[in-house]
């Protein structure tokens, strides 16, 4: 008789946050939670996939726009429309200050902008840093027998990482992840998130499988639920 985790989780209601709401909606949530519980019946370990908008730092951003709208400003020669008055030419400098800052706070806030200024080297380091916190963060560390693993997405930076804890790391390398996490980054790219998620979920259940199959009277010693992250 095959055996089956015993679990008393539940799919919890979830509403979706604006910079995930173009790529996921709240039936993905759904499809996500179900293919997490489909796989876990096959395997003993313990599947957690994270979603971050971003992981990387973007404080600089809006002072790296701000010198390229001088640039392009000084560039364009706007400030031959300044008058002899120095009265307004000191309110025109102050409006057009105020201008290319507004409009460097507000680029800045854009996701596409943020990872073509974002170094590509600091978005993966920052990236692999914050799949780490979110791994300890999600109680990963603490089943039984050391069968977590998280499937991590930072948005923004369209990047995603598999980490397994000790027992299955042990067994399966870095490289064991790498077509599933290409699917799941293709999956971003596509704003099909959820797509790409339930693709790598379900590879992920087929390696595991093979070494780590579900056992007699096993406990779901984690909630089968997508994790969904601002900050």
């Amino acid at each position: 008789m095959t055996s089956q985790k015993q679990t008393t989780s539940q799919s919890t209601s979830l509403s979706i946050p604006k910079w995930l709401a173009g790529s996921f909606s709240e039936k993905d949530f759904t499809l996500v939670e179900e293919a997490i519980q489909k796989a876990e019946e096959k395997t003993s370990g313990e599947i957690v996939p994270v979603i971050v908008k971003s992981s990387s730092t973007t404080a600089h951003i809006p002072l790296v726009l701000f010198f390229i709208f001088t640039t392009i400003y000084l560039g364009l020669g706007l400030t031959s429309v300044i008058n002899e008055d120095w009265f307004e030419n000191l309110w025109f400098t102050i409006a057009s200050v105020v201008l290319m800052w507004s409009l460097s706070r507000g680029f800045a806030g854009l996701m596409l902008v943020q990872r073509l200024l974002t170094p590509k080297g600091d978005q993966k380091h920052q990236v692999e840093n914050r799949a780490l916190l979110e791994f300890y963060e999600s109680g990963l560390q603490n089943t039984e027998h050391q069968t977590g693993v998280l499937i991590f997405i930072s948005l923004m930076e369209h990047q995603a990482v598999v980490l397994a804890d000790q027992r299955i790391a042990s067994h399966h390398g870095p490289e064991t992840w790498q077509d599933m996490i290409q699917l799941v980054v293709e999956g971003i790219k596509e704003q099909s998130v959820a797509s790409g998620l339930v693709r790598g979920i379900q590879i992920c259940s087929d390696i595991l499988e093979k070494s780590f199959p579900i056992q007699e009277n096993d406990e779901n010693e984690l909630p089968n639920h997508l994790v969904i992250k601002e900050y």
